[in-house]
């Protein structure tokens, strides 16, 4: 899977170490058209090989997953899978890790406080290959 044309289906791997997290986010993008779970995981070893086997668009990175962080789970996916887009939705907001994180490759960055819409929003922003930082981030 790659980046498609305007009209077609996003692909998405999510990768999220809760269960009922990855089940909101599936409840969430069932709703949007034109983007498609293509996978979850629930580890950094497990996102890393099943970003390689997807080549998803993008991939929706928490930060605190067991094997590699996020921060090396997202370095390791943009050295492999160098077209997908990594948009970090997290619960952590402190500068040195955002700054992390946009060091190694991530696109996006959301604190897990913004509701369905936005991370739609990211998701196709990620996808045209823009940048999207939530909010509360988006000031510094």
């Amino acid at each position: 899977m790659r980046n498609r044309g305007k009209d077609e289906q996003h692909a998405v791997l999510l990768a999220d170490d809760h269960p009922l997290v990855r089940q909101g986010m599936r409840a969430v993008l069932d709703t949007v058209a034109d983007i498609e779970l293509a996978g979850e995981v629930g580890g950094g070893l497990e996102a890393v090989r099943r970003a390689i086997e997807l080549l998803p668009d993008v991939i929706v990175m928490d930060l605190q997953l067991p094997g590699p962080h996020g921060i090396e789970t997202t370095r390791q996916i943009r050295t492999r899978v160098p077209d997908a887009a990594v948009s970090v939705l997290t619960m952590v907001e402190d500068d040195t890790t955002v700054f992390a994180a946009v060091q190694t490759g991530a696109l996006g960055y959301l604190v897990k406080v913004v509701d369905g819409a936005d991370i739609a929003a990211a998701i196709h922003a990620a996808a045209a290959g823009q940048p999207v930082f939530g909010a509360a981030l988006a000031g510094r």
